[in-house]
C-alpha cells in the first residue's frame, strides 16, 4: 500500500481503502443510472467488472498515482459511496477530486463531510496547492457541493467535453 495513504475519519464516516470484498457495493454504485447520468463512463455490469475496477484502483494507489476511498458509515460499515484524488500534475501543483454517492444518501451532508476530510488530507499530507473538480453543467447537486466547499467556477471546460465545467480550490499548504 502507498505509504501516504491514510484511513480518514469524521463524525459519521470512515473513509477506508477499497477491497475486493467491496465488489457488490462498487457494482451497485458504478451501475446506478442516477450516479452515471452525468458521467461519460461505461457502467459496471458484473462482479468481474467491479473486481477489475477495484484491482485497477489498488494498482493506482500502490503506484502513488491516485488515492481512492470507500465512504462508509462508521456505525454500520456500509459503503455508501466513493471519493478519490487523482490526475495529479507532474509537479504535484494540483490534483482532481471525484466522488459518487448512492442516491438514497443524497441530501444528508455525507459527501460534504467526506470531501472536507479528503481536502484536509490533500492539504496537510500531500501539500497539494490546488484541487480541481470537473462536474457536468447540469449536475446541480455537485455544483452546490463544490460551492459549499468553497470551490470557484474557473469558467473553463474540460477540453474533451465542454459540458464538464472546471471548479478549483486553492489550499493553504503552509499548514504544519
Amino acid at each position: 500500500m502507498n505509504k501516504l495513504f491514510r484511513i480518514l475519519s469524521t463524525d459519521r464516516l470512515t473513509l477506508r481503502p477499497i477491497s475486493l470484498d467491496d465488489w457488490e457495493a462498487i457494482l451497485t454504485i458504478r451501475s446506478n443510472p442516477t450516479i452515471n447520468q452525468y458521467l461519460d463512463r461505461k457502467p459496471c455490469r458484473s462482479k468481474d467488472d467491479a473486481i477489475e475496477f477495484i484491482q485497477q484502483v489498488q494498482k493506482n494507489i500502490a503506484q502513488n498515482t491516485s488515492f481512492y476511498w470507500a465512504v462508509t458509515l462508521t456505525e454500520c460499515k456500509t459503503v455508501v459511496g466513493t471519493i478519490c484524488l487523482f490526475a495529479f500534475t507532474d509537479d504535484r501543483s494540483s490534483g482532481e477530486i471525484g466522488y459518487e454517492l448512492l442516491p438514497s444518501y443524497h441530501g444528508k451532508g455525507i459527501m460534504a463531510e467526506a470531501a472536507s476530510a479528503v481536502i484536509d488530507y490533500a492539504q496537510v499530507m500531500l501539500k497539494i496547492p490546488k484541487i480541481l473538480a470537473f462536474t457536468h453543467e447540469e449536475n446541480v447537486a455537485s455544483i452546490a457541493l463544490l460551492s459549499k466547499l468553497n470551490f470557484i467556477d474557473t469558467k473553463t471546460s474540460d477540453p474533451e467535453d465542454e459540458k464538464m465545467k472546471c471548479y478549483a480550490k486553492v489550499l493553504n499548504t503552509c499548514v504544519t
